[in-house]
């Protein structure tokens, strides 16, 4: 598995697209991955109030709109 990873990481570094991948990851903040997750909580079908509890939003319109 190490030489596997080892392998994917010299490809990807030599790679023309290394670049636009590390840029992607590092424009990403905290705040992205926090409307990300609040919005698969809702895909998957947790109840909104509990969604509402996990984030912190004092009203369900708050998170209704992320």
């Amino acid at each position: 598995m190490k030489r596997l990873l080892l392998y994917y990481n010299i490809t990807l570094l030599n790679s023309s697209e290394c670049p636009k991948i590390l840029n992607y990851f590092y424009n990403v903040n905290f705040h992205q991955l926090r409307h990300t997750g609040i919005t698969k909580l809702i895909e998957v079908g947790t109840p909104v109030e509990i969604v509402q509890k996990k984030s912190g939003h004092k009203e369900v319109t708050t998170t209704m709109n992320i």
